[in-house]
């Protein structure tokens, strides 16, 4: 991604911004000025466009036009990054959801096998009762019950669970409770 006036200076003028502001009457540091704020093409002043129209011997609409199209090509390119960044995070979460789920399914099975079905059926209700319903609520209800479960029935822990803080734990908790609930009740493997 460049600011499209150096990409204009570099690409079509064939020089460096140093040589530019040299044989110019544009200083280097005006040109930085604009590329650090970025401004957009439309607001540039008339005096950059006659310098360009005159080193490129094209008609100022001309040199609009390739700016304009430059300036999208960089707006398109940030927007790909933005992107990019953000089907990363959703990759990253989709495998600590599908973590916890996993995580629920094999405690769901532990506490299955280490009781009646019915008492296994109270301890995911308690659960669920006292687990976060949105984000901000409290986890120490529900991480107690958890533990002491877990304790009481001789299952190892999920690792996980003591690095969720109230803001982030909602979704997570859920996926965990739905593993446990089709390991206890309906025998279904999550996939």
């Amino acid at each position: 991604m460049t600011y499209p006036v150096t990409e204009f200076i570099e690409t079509d003028l064939k020089m460096s911004v140093y040589a530019f502001a040299k044989q110019s009457s544009i200083s280097q540091q005006t040109l930085s000025t604009w590329k650090q704020r970025d401004k957009p093409v439309a607001s540039l002043p008339i005096q950059i466009l006659d310098e360009f129209s005159y080193f490129a011997e094209m008609s100022m609409s001309d040199i609009r036009n390739k700016l304009a199209q430059y300036e999208l090509e960089n707006e398109l390119a940030k927007l790909n990054q933005t992107k990019e960044g953000e089907h990363m995070i959703d990759k990253e979460e989709s495998v600590k959801l599908k973590s916890f789920l996993d995580a629920g399914y094999k405690f769901g099975k532990a506490l299955s096998a280490g009781g009646d079905r019915k008492n296994s059926k109270i301890h995911l209700q308690k659960l669920l009762r006292d687990s976060p319903k949105q984000e901000g609520d409290s986890l120490d209800d529900f991480l107690e019950d958890y533990f002491k479960l877990c304790i009481a029935y001789n299952i190892k822990a999920f690792g996980e669970m003591t690095a969720l803080t109230p803001k982030n734990s909602v979704p997570f908790i859920q996926n965990f409770l739905i593993g446990a609930h089709n390991a206890t009740f309906a025998g279904k493997k999550t996939s």
